[in-house]
């Protein structure tokens, strides 16, 4: 399978994606669209396919033999014992091919709501010229199949243009090239794309409006403006994204119009512009690096407010999620974990300083507080060794976040087999990789004043093909040197398709090209990203599609796998995340039950409620509240609230230990209700406490403040 995979990655990247010269059929598509995909084919690749180095890497291997020989007789060799393989060959032969070759574009015109029931409107427009009445001939047998659904399908063609329609027909009318919206992302994108990709997102949006008014659901509508509004959706007005050749090498080109001022989802398109200095963190001789934008707090204050816009209730759940996470962490996760990171984020693979492998990459940011993140940091740390103890309490093993001087440096490490994820702060720049030694070779770079990426001539070469923008992230690889380190895995992995030869099917001896070939064609890549007030643009160009994909390792990522598939073997009890899930969900279940106990007490002159049914009854509370999700308890659905309350109190996983006296009489550290001993495998409970405050106890401590508190007959 990894030799079909790499098959499919080359034949995308070197064949399928240089499809066009232009915006095809782009005057026979409509200027309703929400989205439209075009391409003029392999046959119309103009002049400057020909000189291009796609072309040359082309020409140098056997990429082509994939199509025009290998899958074929692949498919018809499977197909002599199934006939499915048989069927998609004639497919592939007779559409999918002259679709490749020839103008072909792809309509989504939203849905059509006049009917009785909704119907997309979706069409493939193919100018197939010759190849036509073949194509023609293939779809209509395709839609005498019996078929389920009530969505119609419809085939015709004129002049060659052969069009396949899915529900609702296209409208006649004013043309997509027409229309201002599309004609202004246009202008921002490449003036001859091969591949152009559009997004309408006023219509997108109205689509969603559309459909939410046939909900069922009376709420839908309140609920989707809510979201709406918060998100700031009606600030997207649409996308671009274009693909072609850029003299010898490849091109793309993105827009993203969301005029300024901007808010909600599309302030994730504002950004300050990159500065020099911090270009100045990646050593000269880095041969991957990249420096982006990312705020933490901010993105996880978008999330909260999204949440809270579609439910207030999944609002409140969310909140109460976090603050018992944040007590279980020992630190608050939005004001202490987040708050203190910045949002400037650079990586680089140097090989002086972790090698040439993604495992020797080096992480930075540039922290906003760096006493308060190197405290906050360290809480966590506490706090995580004490979960991993109580985790592995019955474990002969030992696991723990641990601490280490290396050159004047203090290195923070979990100390894991493998992969030993460490972590450093210097100078306000927090130094994050996944061994010490690469910590502490990158924070050595630190401060030393000496060259950095800026004097790379590489670097530089790329920034200057990029354009002289105010970029809010960049991406840089040295192909030339990351290629040799990869090429013999690529080797082996390709190697793969040679199991045809097994089966009497010839297999494409060189799909990649010699190494001294490709070496021929490659440069250095790169991509970059900057804001206006127009929107977000984007460029990147590289020697031709997908060379990143060939210039990395394809066995990393199973070299990454693999540590984490060891440890999971080695250390079964580290795999219990679902069941420390449920106790954060029992937590947040008795911060509920809590709440509800406060109000039911303010509005009862500070009374305790009789039984735990009674908050169902008196404060909203739902019977699944009652329910711990380790134990095999169900809560019962459909049911009046009077039975879900006598249900509650007759099955709940929670005991209540009601007051002999006033709530507002209690201590603090007087336990209300705490769960059942059998949950969560009788290993600890979560008590909720008469200051509303829900802590998580070891079983074998919690039972004698339980046996106390009932001793004392509170």
């Amino acid at each position: 399978m990894r030799a079909f995979r790499f098959a499919g990655v080359l034949f995308v990247s070197l064949f399928l994606v240089p499809l066009a010269n232009g915006q095809a059929l782009i005057d026979r598509v409509p200027d309703d669209a929400v989205a439209y995909v075009g391409w003029n084919g392999t046959d119309n690749l103009g002049t400057e396919f020909e000189s291009s180095h796609l072309k040359a890497v082309l020409d140098s291997s056997d990429a082509s033999q994939i199509v025009s020989d290998f899958i074929p007789k692949l498919l018809e060799k499977l197909g002599q014992q199934n006939q499915e393989p048989r069927e998609f060959a004639q497919i592939m032969n007779d559409v999918i091919v002259p679709m490749w070759k020839h103008p072909t574009a792809v309509y989504f015109g939203g849905l059509d709501f006049t009917a009785r029931r909704p119907m997309p409107k979706m069409s493939i427009l193919c100018d197939a010229g010759k190849d036509a009445p073949a194509v023609l001939a293939k779809l209509q047998q395709l839609l005498q199949k019996p078929r389920r659904g009530p969505v119609p399908m419809a085939v015709a063609e004129q002049n060659g243009l052969v069009t396949f329609t899915v529900g609702a027909a296209m409208k006649d009318g004013g043309k997509l090239n027409a229309l201002a919206a599309y004609k202004s992302a246009a202008s921002k994108a490449q003036e001859k794309p091969v591949l152009v990709v559009y997004v309408n997102g006023e219509r997108l949006v109205a689509t969603i409006d559309d459909a939410i008014k046939t909900s069922r659901a009376p709420e839908a509508p309140e609920k989707w403006a809510s979201i709406r509004q918060s998100l700031a959706l009606d600030g997207f007005k649409g996308a671009i994204w274009t693909a072609g050749f850029d003299g010898k090498n490849w091109g793309t080109r993105a827009f993203v119009a969301a005029p300024a001022p901007r808010a909600g989802l599309m302030k994730l398109f504002d950004g300050t512009p990159i500065s020099d200095d911090t270009f100045k963190l990646i050593p000269e001789t880095a041969v991957l690096a990249g420096v982006g934008r990312l705020d933490l707090g901010s993105t996880f204050d978008g999330v909260r407010n999204g949440i809270n816009a579609a439910d207030p209730r999944n609002g409140e759940q969310f909140d109460d999620a976090v603050a018992n996470v944040s007590g279980l962490l020992g630190v608050d996760v939005r004001n202490d974990l987040l708050a203190p990171i910045g949002d400037t984020w650079t990586y680089y693979v140097d090989p002086a300083t972790g090698g040439s492998g993604v495992l020797g990459g080096v992480l930075i940011n540039q922290l906003r507080d760096p006493a308060k993140a190197e405290q906050s940091f360290g809480k966590f740390e506490e706090s995580a060794n004490r979960l991993i103890r109580q985790q592995l309490r019955n474990e002969k093993l030992t696991i723990a976040f641990k601490q280490k001087a290396i050159d004047g440096v203090n290195v923070h490490y979990l100390a894991t087999p493998l992969v030993t994820p460490a972590w450093a702060i210097k100078n306000g720049q927090w130094v994050v990789g996944l061994y010490p030694q690469v910590v502490a070779g990158a924070t050595a770079n630190l401060g030393t004043g000496g060259k950095s990426i800026l004097d790379n001539p590489a670097f530089v070469d790329v920034r200057k093909r990029l354009g002289d923008v105010p970029a809010t992230s960049l991406q840089f690889a040295d192909l030339p040197k990351l290629a040799p380190s990869s090429y013999s895995s690529w080797l082996l992995v390709t190697r793969y398709a040679g199991v045809g030869d097994l089966f009497g099917i010839n297999a494409p001896l060189m799909i990649l090209p010699p190494m001294k070939t490709l070496l021929s064609h490659l440069s250095a890549s790169g991509a970059v990203t900057w804001s206006t007030d127009e929107g977000m643009f984007m460029r990147s160009v590289s020697p031709f599609p997908m060379s990143q994909t060939i210039s990395s390792d394809p066995l990393a990522a199973v070299g990454v796998a693999q540590p984490a598939l060891l440890v999971s073997i080695l250390l079964p009890s580290l795999n219990r995340a679902r069941e420390t899930a449920n106790r954060v969900k029992c937590a947040a279940n008795l911060k509920q039950i809590g709440n509800g106990m406060l109000l039911y007490s303010n509005e009862n002159r500070g009374q305790a409620p009789p039984d735990l049914g009674t908050l169902i009854v008196q404060e909203d509370l739902t019977a699944q509240v009652f329910v711990c999700p380790s134990g095999g308890n169900e809560a019962p659905q459909g049911m009046k609230p009077e039975d879900q309350a006598k249900w509650a109190n007759e099955h709940s996983d929670y005991v209540y230990i009601k007051p002999k006296k006033f709530i507002t009489a209690l201590n603090s550290d007087d336990i209300i209700v705490y769960e059942k001993y059998e949950d969560h495998d009788e290993q600890g409970i979560n008590m909720l406490f008469a200051d509303g405050h829900v802590e998580f106890y070891m079983l074998d401590d919690a039972k004698p403040l339980i046996e106390a508190q009932l001793k004392a007959g509170k």
